[in-house]
């Protein structure tokens, strides 16, 4: 048995497709309104998309109604969760087995393991020898206090030397933030007012095991992922740092990594993960764009909400988050 997908202008049209092709045998599990063609969104053609089950030797097809409910019931849930549109036709292939019975797992059972086999990157913290992160983020994003949080938790809980820097000038609130934090954990703080500053204060921590440098939302990233000379006997490694908020539009968050101009950004920090009913953002950026994730927060009590997360957890966490939220059922049955 396999999968197909059949589109038409009418459903009425699309039908008799199936029936000119596949016979009378053909299970349709559900049909949905997709739009092709276009500019830049405009000028799309509405179609409609039927999705069949059928037998490759066109005998009698037939599926459990439990199966089959599970199965629809699933692919919204994972629709809605904001999960790419790729990733949900893909998965369609996958629960296949589980919709023609060959397979003695639940829906949730394949569905996990096959979410951690597409993370195959290891989720990690940054290298030792990556002394210079570089955070840049949407405004609003809780960048500036996930860069507190780490400052804490390296201090407080490793003793790492660490200096902070901050580039964001525009707002006198976030410069005053730093400041606060780096006098409670006794670090030193630099602002950098032009590249001329910057480069100055990077030579200045030199010799530190750790800076963390704040950007503004609209400032480009300055050193991509590469060495670079701080003096003529010191060079050290850089990484841009993406703070990514779970409350963000994934149509924005790939706006953001055009300005990377093809240089992703090493790791994100995941922000607001308490403020969001779905990870399927976190899991579009790691599959599609694969990129690990460095730290997750899920509050505001510092360093304490700052974790490490495992593929496990983060797999877990948004299953569980699909299936607290009970599907709309907007697909057409």
């Amino acid at each position: 048995m396999n999968i197909k997908k059949y589109r038409a202008t009418t459903i009425q049209q699309a039908l008799e497709a199936i029936a000119s092709k596949e016979g009378n045998e053909a299970v349709i599990l559900f049909n949905r309104d997709v739009y092709d063609g276009g500019f830049l969104g405009f000028f799309t053609k509405k179609q409609v998309e039927v999705t069949v089950l059928v037998d490759d030797d066109h005998e009698a097809a037939t599926v459990n109604e439990k199966q089959w409910n599970d199965y629809k019931e699933w692919l919204v849930r994972l629709e809605e969760s904001g999960l790419a549109q790729s990733l949900c036709c893909e998965i369609e292939r996958v629960l296949l087995p589980y919709v023609r019975g060959d397979s003695s797992h639940s829906i949730e059972h394949l569905l996990f393991q096959w979410f951690l086999e597409q993370l195959d990157h290891q989720v990690r913290s940054f290298q030792a020898k990556t002394r210079f992160l570089f955070f840049s983020g949407p405004s609003g994003g809780g960048k500036t206090t996930c860069i507190a949080k780490i400052a804490a938790h390296e201090v407080l809980t490793k003793g790492t030397n660490v200096a902070l820097i901050t580039t964001d000038t525009r707002r006198a609130g976030a410069i005053q933030q730093l400041k606060v934090y780096s006098d409670a954990l006794h670090i030193p703080f630099q602002v950098a007012y032009s590249e001329d500053f910057l480069q100055k204060a990077l030579q200045r921590f030199a010799s530190y095991d750790l800076v963390l440098v704040d950007q503004h939302s609209e400032q480009a990233v300055l050193f991509p992922n590469e060495t670079f000379n701080m003096s003529d006997d010191v060079v050290v490694e850089s990484a841009n740092i993406l703070v990514v908020p779970m409350t963000s539009n994934y149509k924005d968050v790939k706006q953001v990594l055009k300005a990377y101009q093809g240089r992703q950004p090493l790791q994100m920090v995941i922000t607001k993960v308490d403020e969001t009913v779905s990870l399927g953002l976190l899991l579009n950026l790691m599959i599609l764009h694969k990129l690990p994730v460095m730290y997750m927060t899920n509050g505001h009590s510092i360093p304490e909400d700052l974790f490490v997360p495992s593929h496990t957890s983060i797999v877990s966490l948004y299953l569980q988050q699909c299936k607290q939220q009970p599907p709309s059922m907007k697909r057409n049955t």
